[in-house]
């Protein structure tokens, strides 16, 4: 057994994030870790790696670990050879994987600030699996990689890395590709399934159907108990008034009705406690969903940007030129490329942060531009959720932020 969890519990300031999770990691095990968002995911991985400590429960790590975080800062001036060889690694491995990732050799020598997302990502890989661990614990490794970066790392997990994985991630397909175990973390519980992401869904959708199930036989069971209740109530109503007509209910009554109103009484007492006995089911839960609309704004249904022989260049390095390019109003586009191309720097330039080495970009004069840092370096990290959309949106009542945040699951 590589890892081993005790009744794990953590809590972040006054909200628990999970709770008793028991569960074990054994060699060559491939398990992904889901749940929605705030869940707990990266806490536990967080946990398992020593950064974060137990608020009660244990656990017992007895094996080499290396752990690639969702989110990692580097010194500015390092460049991304004095990153890889930092911890005295061979150098002959080293450049093995950079080739095997796809890495120029004059890569080493740029300082790794300025290198992608994606490479970031990549050159954090590297550097893990120089050590070869016996556990990899993984956080959104795919979440900057390209679909060659993907497909690389879903090999290479399937076909060179002998440890065991834990994974976290949210894209399926990845998971479908090299995980066989999936953990559920939900409402503060773990729960443990067998098999790949989408027989983990499969799973899940008979388990729910289940519940329907049950549930809608629960309540058939007790609205007919209901019935039967008020059926019973009627008639002993109806005798209860034959016996107020007169002095003595029992001089009006026959011995037979005298046993038919006991009867009753009797019955409609074991119908009340059928009821009371009855274990009573919650409504399955139905699965929320954000509700966004990306509508177009009123603009009219013409050119609102336009690039003109686009490039952009640093130093001696050309990450583009020549670039031409028009969005419509109503356009929805798809930017696809390596890592490294040069993506996120084009949407730079279309937003007006960074200037083009040459040509020109032109706007529509009514157009609002939104934009979602891949870093999310446009966030103040130590902010309540609250506090920072009032900071980008200090014109909206209190109402309507929270309105919005429940409409993208945001509650409490």
């Amino acid at each position: 057994m590589l890892l081993e969890l005790n009744k794990l519990n953590k809590w972040l300031g006054k909200k628990q994030i999970f709770q008793d999770l028991s569960a074990a990691v054994y060699p060559e095990q491939r398990i992904g870790l889901v749940g929605s968002n705030g869940c707990g995911k990266s806490t536990l991985l967080k946990t398992i790696i020593g950064r974060l400590e137990p608020d009660q429960g244990n656990f017992e790590l007895n094996c080499s670990a290396g752990y690639l975080p969702q989110f990692y800062h580097y010194e500015s001036k390092k460049t991304v050879e004095e990153f890889l060889t930092a911890e005295s690694y061979d150098y002959a491995t080293i450049m093995e994987l950079m080739n095997k990732f796809g890495f120029a050799t004059k890569l080493l020598d740029q300082q790794i600030v300025n290198c992608s997302g994606g490479e970031q990502t990549k050159l954090q890989l590297i550097k893990i699996l120089i050590s070869e661990p016996e556990l990899l614990l993984l956080d959104e490794p795919t979440n900057h990689l390209d679909l060659a970066g993907r497909d690389w790392l879903a090999d290479y997990l399937n076909h060179q890395f002998k440890g065991s994985l834990l994974l976290v991630s949210h894209d399926r397909y990845f998971l479908d590709q090299v995980v066989d175990q999936i953990w559920e973390l939900k409402n503060k519980k773990m729960k443990v399934y067998a098999g790949n992401y989408s027989s983990y869904q499969q799973q899940k959708e008979q388990a729910r159907k289940q519940r329907q199930r049950e549930y809608q036989k629960y309540q058939k069971r007790k609205q007919k108990l209901k019935k039967s209740i008020r059926q019973q109530n009627k008639f002993v109503n109806q005798a209860d008034k034959g016996r107020k007509k007169t002095d003595s209910f029992a001089r009006l009554l026959k011995v037979r009705d005298k046993k038919r109103a006991a009867n009753l009484a009797k019955k409609q007492k074991a119908l009340q406690t059928q009821l009371e006995q009855l274990t009573e089911q919650k409504k399955p839960d139905q699965s929320r969903k954000i509700g966004i609309d990306f509508s177009a704004v009123n603009l009219p249904d013409q050119i609102i940007i336009q690039g003109k022989n686009i490039a952009k260049s640093f130093a001696e390095q050309q990450i583009f030129s020549k670039l031409n390019f028009q969005i419509q109003a109503t356009d929805k586009i798809a930017l696809l490329g390596k890592n490294g191309a040069g993506k996120s720097l084009l949407l730079k330039i279309i937003k007006g942060e960074i200037t083009p080495t040459k040509g020109e970009i032109f706007k529509n004069s009514q157009l609002e531009i939104a934009y979602f840092s891949q870093k999310l370096a446009n966030l103040e990290q130590r902010n309540s959720i609250l506090t920072e959309v009032k900071r980008h949106l200090p014109n909206l009542t209190e109402e309507k932020i929270r309105t919005f945040l429940g409409a993208m699951l945001f509650l409490g």
